[in-house]
């Protein structure tokens, strides 16, 4: 290399670690003295990636791509997949709980098999209020355990598995302390507590009317209406919880057509039987409204509010 006058040529030789001492190849460049890379005895030669420890880091100016590119540099894509976290459904706590789900369905059908399909009868039996008067019996405390057990299962799941599939959502917000998979007991838990309102509002209405024989029957025609929505309802959520992609969409989609459909079958046949035991039309509109409605838009709206953002 030839630095200085012409004809004034240094040999520089190349170490694996740097310039041993007694080899100060670079002894002098043409910018002035100060300028000049001296070899200090006992160190290695500094280098441009690696500088010195004893030497003060100056601060460095940063400018961010907005300033340099403008505010569009930076917009997200829209329908970008996010950069980091899985899907709720893909964790080990929801495929365990699906798990579980199944074998409570299972549980239901051999255990609980006849009493499911005579609530079943009950609820798409044709032929009158006449051919089923056995309708008010309710079933054991076993069986009503196990049918609400898999019922707001089915419920959490599905809930969950809707709103990662059509939902503005694809990840839990990491508020919830301990895995997104713990909205499943979550909107089980608000769930029994709407119906445990709703509950104790119909024996309230039936204590101080005195009419707790029609309440009997009734809360028997809402646990036929949630025992056949289960048995229905949950292979659909089975498929959809442990699939993806169309099949997932269209599982989810059955299900919510047959909680639709459940829903208008049990608003008609409440009606009948209002109407059968010679009961007003507007306290059947308020029924439906305060006792049915009422708690679950609460809840809706509630959730709403509290959601994090």
């Amino acid at each position: 290399m030839t630095f200085g006058a012409a004809g004034d040529t240094t040999v520089v030789r190349t170490f694996p670690y740097g310039v041993p001492e007694g080899a100060d190849s670079l002894v002098r460049l043409s910018f002035g003295a100060d300028d000049t890379v001296r070899h200090v005895p006992g160190r290695l030669l500094p280098t441009d990636s690696l500088p010195e420890p004893c030497s003060p880091v100056l601060p460095a100016d940063t400018v961010s791509a907005a300033d340099i590119y403008g505010p569009v540099s930076f917009v997200p894509v829209a329908g970008a997949p996010e950069p980091c976290g899985i899907p709720v459904t893909f964790g080990v706590g929801y495929q365990m709980l699906t798990v579980l789900l199944l074998l409570l369905y299972l549980l239901l059908v051999f255990r609980a098999g006849g009493h499911a399909a005579r609530m079943m009868r009950a609820v798409w039996g044709r032929g009158g209020e006449g051919k089923h008067r056995h309708d008010g019996d309710m079933p054991g405390a076993e069986v009503q355990a196990l049918i609400l057990s898999c019922g707001l299962l089915m419920c959490g799941l599905a809930a969950v598995k809707i709103f990662e599939l059509w939902g503005e959502w694809r990840w839990l917000p990491s508020s919830l302390w301990g895995g997104g998979w713990l909205a499943v007991p979550a909107v089980m838990l608000a769930l029994l507590a709407v119906m445990g309102v709703q509950s104790a509002v119909l024996h309230v209405v039936g204590k101080l009317t005195f009419s707790t024989e029609f309440i009997r029957m009734l809360c028997a025609k809402r646990l036929s209406l949630f025992a056949s929505m289960t048995v229905t309802g949950t292979p659909a959520v089975l498929l959809a919880a442990l699939s993806g992609g169309v099949w997932a969409d269209v599982a989810a989609g059955l299900f919510v057509t047959v909680t639709v459909a459940h829903l208008a079958l049990y608003a008609g046949r409440s009606f009948l039987w209002f109407i059968d035991r010679k009961v007003s039309i507007l306290l059947w509109i308020l029924y439906l409204c305060a006792v049915e409605a009422m708690p679950f838009g609460i809840f809706a709206v509630g959730l709403s509010r509290s959601w994090p953002v």
